[in-house]
């Protein structure tokens, strides 16, 4: 009878095991999806910026310089706190570019730069809606990695907490 009863309390924990297991599993894949959507966002506004600032140097627009390091910096950012120090610069840098080119008579009537400026306002309303949907994952997975128990299994099992990002998009 005692063996039994042994057995029942094994089968519980490994099967408790499992579930969490999966459940962190699940939740982490689930962070590094909606990551990925976000970067791959952000890589094609550097592409527009780079589009951006080719329309500005014919304009010859005086902030590109910043424009160009703001780039820079976000291009060589990788991780979600890197991108959240890199992002708000080039936000800044974006907008004063296009206040600039939009009082331009050249620039505000060019196709080129309407595109640019339409496309860069679809991916500032798809930030709007992914990155808080990215930071609940991520609070959701450090949450159920960060027990006691499950932070043990989250370090044998090799997942990782998630950083947030928390760029002003």
């Amino acid at each position: 009878m005692i063996t039994f009863w042994i057995l029942v309390v094994l089968i519980a924990i490994v099967g408790w095991v499992i579930y969490q297991f999966n459940a962190m599993v699940g939740l982490s894949n689930n962070a590094d999806a909606a990551w990925a959507e976000i970067d791959t966002q952000l890589n094609r506004r550097y592409e527009l910026v780079a589009q951006l600032l080719a329309l500005a140097k014919t304009a010859a627009l005086p902030e590109r310089e910043q424009l160009a390091a703001a780039r820079t910096a976000g291009l060589n950012a990788y991780t979600p706190t890197e991108k959240s120090q890199t992002e708000p610069p080039l936000v800044a840098a974006i907008q004063k570019i296009l206040d600039l080119a939009n009082s331009s008579p050249a620039l505000s009537v060019n196709p080129d730069f309407l595109q640019i400026q339409h496309t860069l306002g679809d991916i500032e309303e798809y930030l709007r809606t992914a990155v808080p949907e990215y930071n609940a994952l991520a609070q959701d997975s450090n949450a159920r990695t960060g027990h006691a128990l499950n932070r043990l299994l989250a370090s044998l099992f090799g997942i990782p907490r998630r950083e947030l990002f928390q760029a002003r998009v």
